[in-house]
């Protein structure tokens, strides 16, 4: 009888050694709970804002391929000019604070209003970078797009446009600007 449960007792052993060493090796990652990874056509590092150029990525979805394309750019220059609209906020504000000029949020005004103006100038020449349209199974069409403007081409614009307003010719200092706005641009770059 002994004998019996030791020799069970052996066989239970070796069937939970057998089972254990027969299973998977993969490892269970505590996070993956069926979840699904989605990558999308022109987004990821490469259409990220660096520090010579702006960037954005949009997508739209329409019944017309045509529609789906326009509303794609439009959105992607929309999220563009916001991006390069805060971070010329930014830059203003902290070049006015730092050269303390005589009327700073006249200056501030002034400065935003133009540097608003050559953006929007310089967002009808944008440099397309990905375009990809994908069609559901509903017939709709989904186009993403992601857009660059370069900076050096901005910057060339802006002072041309300052170059054409005295006052504020008068109290631009291109070195002091462009230093700020490349460490606001380190900084989004970093933020990302």
């Amino acid at each position: 009888m002994k004998r019996i449960k030791s020799n069970n007792f052996f066989i239970l052993v070796l069937s939970a050694w057998l089972i254990v060493s027969c299973g998977s090796s993969k490892k269970i990652n505590a996070s993956n709970n069926n979840d699904v990874t989605i990558e999308l056509p022109c987004s990821g590092y490469e259409y990220e804002t660096t520090k010579g150029v702006f960037r954005a990525s949009q997508s739209a979805l329409s019944t017309n391929l045509s529609v789906s394309r326009e509303k794609a750019m439009l959105n992607a220059k929309r999220t563009l000019a916001s991006l390069i609209g805060s971070t010329i906020k930014s830059v203003t504000d902290r070049y006015a604070q730092d050269r303390t000029i005589g009327e700073t949020s006249e200056f501030s005004e002034k400065f935003e209003n133009l540097t608003r103006e050559v953006v929007n100038q310089q967002l009808r020449g944008v440099k397309k970078i990905c375009e990809v349209t994908k069609q559901k199974p509903d017939g709709r069409y989904n186009t993403f797009v992601a857009i660059e403007l370069n900076t050096a081409d901005m910057f060339k614009d802006l002072e041309s446009s300052i170059s054409k307003n005295e006052k504020l010719r008068q109290d631009y200092d291109k070195k002091k600007y462009e230093d700020i706005f490349n460490q606001e641009m380190s900084k989004l770059e970093n933020e990302q």
